[in-house]
């Protein structure tokens, strides 16, 4: 009979190894989180105040009915599209008028039409417009262009060393749709992965672009929220999902699976759909950001507080400009933001806030939104964010 013989000192390496694979596949199962939906700080609350209001009656240039991208760059200055969409205007650090930069037409340094605003790296201000991209330097000079093959700006997050991230549906080269996309520096994907299924293509229109932020303390690292449920993942650049914390009852948002004709309808005009306006809007996830603090700030579109349905008669195919005046209002009232702040470490939410309007965020705890007045004039506000009470 064969005698084998083992090593004692091979065998204890062999064990540690092998419990080191077991240990990391643990550690790897445990990034799974569930945790509660009920803000574990009951001394924290979040404070919003507005800072910053930006837009007069007398200046060369206003802002429209549909605006899209603001910008502020290291140095207080905000940038906005006018009313046209082909030319920028430019404020100061407390919204007082400066220029505008940029004019009408097809040349590298004009612009037809904007459609989004992004600030990168050094301070450059990134410029898009269907098919083409343009760079400005902080000093506002032209630095190049080139065309865009994306079609969502909101998609499009950038990182503080650079990385480039492209968080909505598209088609990969062996034909798959992927939810991520790595970009180079002409916004190519060069890397991309996240499947998604046929059936959520299909329910859910909205779950295209899924809010996703670059993480501060994290390199190569990004957060990202699904539109319709409270799950918060952390990836790796190179398709790797390192975290995923599962937020379940929670008092103001309730995950769904497929959209109705009218969920869309109290916060987004579609020209040629017949909506039914009287249904209850649902709640949606629009950003996620992470502090220099580690902390987590989420902002999701949700049903005011006080919602109550339109019963106005409304047209089944009708224009930007045959909007009944009743339900112009209804929009502005059936929807607000809730702001709510989660600790990623401890798994945990800290605090939340219904803030009564519908706000987009700027940057880091920065939130926008136009008002309009009773003589209809756009502003441009900006509310800041801070968490208090925190020990």
């Amino acid at each position: 009979m064969e005698t084998r013989h083992f090593h004692p000192r091979l065998t204890l390496a062999l064990f540690l190894s092998c419990s080191l694979v077991l240990l990391r596949g643990g550690i790897a199962g445990a990034q799974d989180t569930s945790t509660s939906g009920i803000p574990a700080c009951e001394s924290c609350r979040i404070e919003v105040l507005q800072t910053v209001t930006a837009g007069s009656p007398g200046d060369p240039e206003i802002f429209g009915d549909y605006t899209f991208g603001v910008v502020r760059l290291s140095d207080g200055r905000i940038y906005a599209p006018g009313a046209t969409a082909n030319v920028l205007m430019v404020f100061d650090q407390g919204g007082s008028f400066l220029h505008t930069l940029g004019q009408p037409g097809p040349g590298p340094e004009e612009f037809t039409m904007i459609v989004g605003l992004k600030r990168m790296p050094g301070d450059s201000l990134l410029v898009l417009q269907p098919g083409r991209f343009s760079v400005f330097s902080g000093t506002e000079s032209f630095a190049r262009s080139a065309p865009f093959r994306l079609n969502s700006a909101p998609a499009l997050s950038v990182g503080p060393g650079g990385n480039l991230l492209y968080s909505r549906w598209l088609e990969s080269p062996a034909g798959e749709q992927k939810q991520f996309h790595i970009l180079d520096s002409s916004f190519d994907p060069i890397f991309s992965f996240g499947d998604v299924s046929p059936q959520e293509q299909e329910l859910c229109g909205r779950c295209a672009t899924r809010p996703a932020a670059w993480s501060t303390g994290k390199p190569d690292h990004f957060w990202s929220v699904r539109p319709n449920q409270y799950e918060i993942e952390l990836y790796h650049k190179e398709g790797r999902r390192v975290r995923r914390i599962q937020v379940e009852g929670s008092p103001w948002f309730e995950p769904w699976t497929k959209e109705r004709d009218g969920d869309r309808g109290a916060t987004a005009f579609e020209g040629s759909r017949s909506t039914r306006w009287g249904e209850r809007p649902i709640p949606y996830f629009s950003s996620i950001h992470e502090d220099a603090d580690g902390l987590l700030w989420l902002s999701a579109v949700v049903p005011a507080s006080d919602w109550k349905p339109f019963r106005g008669d409304v047209p089944s195919m009708m224009g930007v400009n045959d909007v009944p005046p009743e339900l112009q209002e209804y929009l502005k009232t059936a929807t607000e933001t809730v702001i709510e702040v989660v600790d990623p470490d401890a798994a945990q939410v800290l605090a939340s806030i219904r803030t009564g309007r519908v706000l987009s965020l700027l940057d880091g705890q920065t939130y926008r939104t136009f008002d309009q007045d009773e003589s209809g004039f756009i502003r441009l506000q900006l509310f800041e964010a801070h968490l208090r009470g925190r020990h």
